[in-house]
């Protein structure tokens, strides 16, 4: 409780700083910035999670690929601790955030899911991965094309970059990877590119992160891409990481960022009008209950100024429910950011993470005023309106 408190005092008083900088100077313009969640009445056409999720900016549509979608989410098997799930999908899937549609696409050319997907020339390529049950490392490299609506088979991963829960990101024409964990679990810091244009000359290795994570996302803004948090096998998967990086694309060089306030992993990140955002997310109470193993994280924690080496991470309002392994992306023009399915919290009854099938968005409000002077009264209620919006996420963290 203490850690939501002081963290939230931190945000309001940073907020009504800025409110208070920009009311005593007579800026010309002024761009204030609230969010608040909300349960779309759309639904996901079947229950998943630990999908892909990835925005076309062409089609202006988010894709969905694979993923668990055993209604059951990740069940305990017999005679042990730990919970799997027992089916998955090569069903592929565009919701568009402007009719609220969810389209049926032309299936993947397999199921996979604990991958990554990212948007390269207006394709979508989807790698790594896991099959059920053999819990094999998938090879192939798939891309989707939205104008055909057709699946091709272009590569395949080698063996030191075959993971699964790895992050991917696209840039010009390059696919970059990183991170996740290999066939044994072993989380990797590797960075890797392939030019899409001449997938033949195979694999460039770039500069490594400074941790081995897997269980990450990745969001890119600008020339920089970013990552946080994830699991690595060498504490025994018990602790999430609560470290940030940035990477520096042209000079292939990163840097470590702000410690997010709290550790998680399989988290959505998602960037949105050059801000980073961290969503959701899993713990596992340090590894001390084995029975409640995976606990869904509800804070989202944002960085204002990622480019910035000194910007720290500010907590919002927290997701509006305890899910997890759910995947995330931005819509720019609507200033929205949706989060798709995931698994909920352990259900004792039948010993599962049930999947779900529901969509969440994030909006972004502005007031913009080119009086800051006679506007002080719209920024002071949007500040206000953070506050109580933090101050109700704190209550109902606290209870």
């Amino acid at each position: 409780m203490k850690l939501y408190f002081s963290t939230f005092l931190a945000a309001a008083a940073i907020s009504m700083n800025t409110f208070c900088s920009a009311h005593e100077s007579s800026v010309d313009h002024v761009h204030e910035i609230d969010f608040k969640w909300n349960i779309e009445d759309t639904t996901l056409i079947e229950s998943l999670s630990d999908m892909s999720t990835t925005y076309e900016e062409e089609t202006e549509k988010i894709y969905l690929v694979g993923g668990c979608n055993d209604p059951q989410g990740n069940a305990k098997a017999p005679d042990s601790d730990y919970s799997f799930c027992n089916t998955i999908t090569d069903s592929t899937y565009s919701f568009d955030p402007v009719t609220k549609e969810i389209k049926k696409l032309a299936n993947a050319p397999r199921a996979r899911y604990r991958h990554t997907a990212a948007a390269v020339d207006g394709n979508i390529y989807v790698l790594g991965g896991r099959t059920v049950p053999d819990d094999v490392v998938i090879p192939e490299i798939d891309v989707y094309y939205p104008i055909e609506d057709v699946w091709k088979t272009v590569a395949v991963l080698p063996q030191d970059l075959a993971t699964s829960d790895q992050a991917a990101f696209g840039y010009e024409h390059y696919l970059y990877v990183l991170g996740g964990y290999y066939a044994d679990y072993e989380a990797t810091n590797k960075l890797a590119r392939l030019n899409t244009k001449e997938v033949g000359q195979g694999w460039e290795m770039m500069a490594p992160l400074a941790d081995a994570r897997g269980d990450i996302h990745a969001a890119t803004i600008g020339g920089f891409a970013y990552t946080a948090g994830g699991f690595t096998h060498e504490d025994g998967f018990c602790h999430p990481h609560v470290s940030a990086e940035r990477y520096d694309i042209e000079q292939d060089t990163w840097t470590t960022l702000d410690d997010m306030g709290v550790g998680r992993a399989d988290k959505a990140m998602v960037a949105l009008d050059n801000v980073l955002f961290a969503i959701g997310g899993e713990s596992n109470n340090a590894c001390t209950d084995l029975e409640g193993f995976t606990t869904a994280v509800r804070d989202v924690e944002f960085l204002a100024d990622p480019e910035d080496d000194d910007s720290e991470w500010i907590h919002l309002a927290p997701h509006p429910e305890e899910r997890f392994r759910f995947s995330g992306a931005a819509h720019p023009s609507t200033k929205t950011i949706y989060t798709f399915g995931g698994q909920e919290y352990y259900n004792e009854n039948c010993e599962c993470f049930r999947t779900s099938d529901k969509i969440s968005s994030y909006t972004e409000y502005h007031v913009d005023s080119d009086d800051g002077a006679s506007s002080g009264s719209g920024r002071m209620s949007l500040v206000l309106s953070s506050v109580f919006t933090g101050l109700a996420g704190l209550w109902m963290l606290i209870n």
